[in-house]
C-alpha cells in the first residue's frame, strides 16, 4: 500500500525527512532513574496530594510540630494520632484513618497517662485491633543506620498486622531521636533529615516530628528542618489564659496560616492507694468548650474507676437491703431507698476478694496474717471512697434511728444511666413521678 504523503510548507516532504521528524514515536523512553514523567502521563493513575487531615497534614509527606516546653505539643501529637487511629475528625477537620505507630522518646509514662485520659474523655474502647502503636525505646536516626533499618522494618510489619493503611509515624521528640547531633548545623540535620526521608519512602506514612521552638519563636536548629517538611505546625501558649494557639506556619501546597485555640482539659484517671489523684489532660478547642461543658452535664458525673466499682457495691447493697425513704426523711425526689452502711461495706468487700485465698503452702498464721492484711486495706480504701463520694456529692451519709445509712443523692452519674432523668412516654399523664 502507498504511503500518504502529507503536506510541507515547501512541497511534498521526503520519506527520509518523515523518518527524522517522526523517529522518536518509534524510539523506546530510556529507563529512568529519577522516575520521569512525560506531560502525556500527567493524568495517568498515580499517587497525587491528598489530605491525611484536611487543611493540615497530607498523606505520605512529612511535618514538624513545633512548641516550648510545656506548650501541650506532644498533646496536641498524640490527639492527632488518635483522631486517625479512630477515625474521629480533629478539631472539626475530616481525617482517612488508618494505622498510627507512635514512638515516645522520653516520658513514656506519661504518655501513657495521656492516651488512658483522651480514652476516658473521648469514651472510646481501645483493643488490640485498634490501629495505634506506641513504642516505648528510644531511637538513633543520627548515628546509627542500622537502628533506622531496623525501625523501619518493624514499622512495615506491625502494618501487616493490620487491615487498613499505614497513615503516619509519630517521632516524639526530634530532638531525642537524634541525640549527638548538632542541631545548627546543616551536615548534621541533613542526615537526620535524610533517615526521615527514608523512613517516609520506605513506609508510605507521613512522618510527623514533634521538636522544640527557639527562643524567637521559630523552629530550633538549622533552616533545613522547616525546609525539607511540607508542613509546619507551631503551638504556643497564653501565659494568662493557658489557651493553647496552634497555627500552621507552613503549608507546602497549599493556603497556610489557619489557626484553632485549645485547652488542656484535666481528666481524672484514677485514685492511687494512698489517696493521691491521678491525672492527665486531653486537648479540647476553646470554641467547643461550653458547648462541651453542657453535654457533660447533660451525661452525669464522671467517677474514678474506684468509685465506679464501689457504686456497683452500692446498688447491689441497695436491691438486697435498701428499704424505702421514710416520708419524714429528706431526700431527693427520684431518691427511692436508704440502705445501712454496714450492707454497703459488706457488699464492697463482698466484691473484692483477696488476691490470695490461702494456698495449700501458706500456714495457717500466714493466712490469718495476709487475711488482715487484706482486711485493713479494704478498711483504709473504704474510708477513703466515703469520703471522695461524699465530698462530690454523690452519696449521703446520715443516721436513721440511731443507725448509720447511706443513700444516693439523686445526682446524674455518667457510669449509670439508671440515674439520668429519662423524657416520659408519650401518653404518660403530666406531672407524674418518673421512676428510676
Amino acid at each position: 500500500m502507498a504511503l500518504r504523503q502529507l503536506h510541507h510548507p515547501v512541497g511534498c516532504e521526503s520519506f527520509s525527512d518523515f523518518l527524522k521528524r517522526t523517529d522518536w514515536v518509534f524510539r523506546s523512553k530510556p529507563v529512568s532513574k529519577f522516575d520521569a514523567l512525560f506531560l502525556d502521563q500527567l493524568d495517568d493513575p498515580a499517587p497525587e496530594h491528598a489530605w491525611l487531615v484536611r487543611e493540615w497534614f497530607s498523606i505520605g509527606d512529612r511535618s514538624v510540630v513545633a512548641g516550648a516546653s510545656r506548650s501541650g505539643k506532644s498533646f496536641f501529637a498524640i490527639h492527632v494520632g488518635l483522631c486517625i487511629a479512630m477515625g474521629l475528625p480533629m478539631f472539626g477537620c475530616k481525617v482517612e484513618p488508618g494505622l498510627v505507630i507512635y514512638q515516645a522518646g522520653e516520658g513514656v509514662r506519661g504518655v501513657k497517662k495521656r492516651l488512658r485520659a483522651w480514652r476516658l474523655h473521648n469514651e472510646v474502647t481501645f483493643s488490640r485491633e485498634t490501629p495505634f502503636v506506641l513504642l516505648q525505646k528510644s531511637i538513633d536516626i543520627y548515628r546509627d543506620i542500622e537502628n533506622v533499618d531496623a525501625l523501619i522494618e518493624e514499622i512495615i510489619n506491625l502494618a501487616k498486622l493490620y487491615d487498613c493503611p499505614l497513615r503516619m509515624v509519630v517521632i516524639d521528640t526530634l530532638a531525642t531521636a537524634s541525640v549527638g547531633a548538632d542541631e545548627i548545623s546543616g551536615r548534621d540535620m541533613g542526615v537526620v533529615l535524610n533517615n526521615v526521608g527514608r523512613i517516609n519512602a520506605r513506609t508510605g506514612a507521613h512522618v510527623l516530628l514533634v521538636h522544640h521552638l527557639s527562643k524567637q519563636g521559630s523552629v530550633r536548629g538549622h533552616t533545613s528542618i522547616y525546609a525539607n517538611v511540607d508542613q509546619v505546625i507551631l503551638v504556643e501558649r497564653d501565659e494568662e489564659t493557658k489557651v493553647r494557639t496552634v497555627t500552621l506556619d507552613k503549608q507546602k501546597d497549599d493556603e497556610e496560616g489557619t489557626k484553632v485555640r485549645f485547652e488542656l482539659r484535666p481528666v481524672l484517671i484514677d485514685v492511687g492507694e494512698d489517696g493521691e489523684r491521678i491525672t492527665s489532660c486531653v486537648c479540647v478547642p476553646v470554641e467547643l468548650k461550653d458547648k462541651i461543658r453542657k453535654e457533660e452535664e447533660l451525661k452525669g458525673k464522671r467517677l474514678s474507676i474506684p468509685c465506679e466499682l464501689f457504686m456497683r457495691a452500692f446498688w447491689e447493697a441497695e436491691r438486697r437491703y435498701g428499704y424505702p425513704v421514710p416520708r419524714d426523711f429528706a431526700a431527693a425526689a427520684n431518691v427511692r431507698c436508704l440502705v445501712p452502711w454496714e450492707d454497703v461495706k459488706r457488699a464492697y468487700a463482698d466484691s473484692s476478694p483477696p488476691d490470695v485465698l490461702t494456698p495449700d503452702e501458706m500456714t495457717t498464721d500466714e493466712a490469718e496474717k495476709s487475711a488482715a492484711k487484706h482486711r485493713n486495706m479494704l478498711k483504709s480504701r473504704v474510708r477513703r471512697l466515703r469520703e471522695e463520694l461524699a465530698t462530690d456529692g454523690v452519696l449521703v451519709f446520715r443516721n436513721h434511728n440511731d443507725v448509720p445509712v447511706c443513700h444516693w443523692s439523686g445526682a446524674p452519674l455518667r457510669a449509670f444511666p439508671q440515674t439520668r432523668a429519662r423524657p416520659p412516654d408519650p401518653g404518660e399523664e403530666e406531672g407524674e413521678e418518673i421512676a428510676f
